[in-house]
């Protein structure tokens, strides 16, 4: 999948060099708080992996189910996701003062990243 939306994203950035104009000064109506909630609602793909996480700990022993264990294994978590989130916004925050932004280098960027990490799966699923 990785590998598609790499192709895709590369594709698009050859086929689109339109530039997009950002304006600082149009508000939202809604809260930042509520536009996140909303965003997080949408994005389940943490839920399979933290599954995948917390069961291949278990299996190696790692992590037993207790309450203390479990509770801490949450709290990480949680603070791993706000310390990532909170980077993102640090990171847009920056390119939101650029005055002009390319759609082309956001999708060669894109495409970047998920070419990363579909050859780190492949790597990883073939035991290298």
């Amino acid at each position: 999948i990785f590998i598609l939306i790499s192709i895709y994203f590369f594709v698009t950035a050859k086929s689109n060099p339109k530039h997009i104009e950002l304006n600082s000064d149009v508000r939202s109506k809604q809260s930042r708080f509520f536009q996140g909630l909303f965003l997080s609602l949408l994005n389940i793909f943490p839920i399979p992996f933290q599954v995948y996480v917390l069961t291949t700990l278990l299996s190696i022993g790692w992590i037993v189910m207790e309450g203390v264990t479990i509770g801490a294994y949450i709290a990480g978590t949680s603070m791993g996701t706000f310390i990532a989130l909170y980077v993102y916004i640090l990171f847009f925050d920056n390119l939101k003062n650029n005055k002009f932004m390319t759609t082309k280098n956001i999708n060669y960027s894109i495409s970047l990243i998920t070419m990363i990490i579909a050859i780190t799966t492949i790597i990883n699923l073939l035991g290298f």
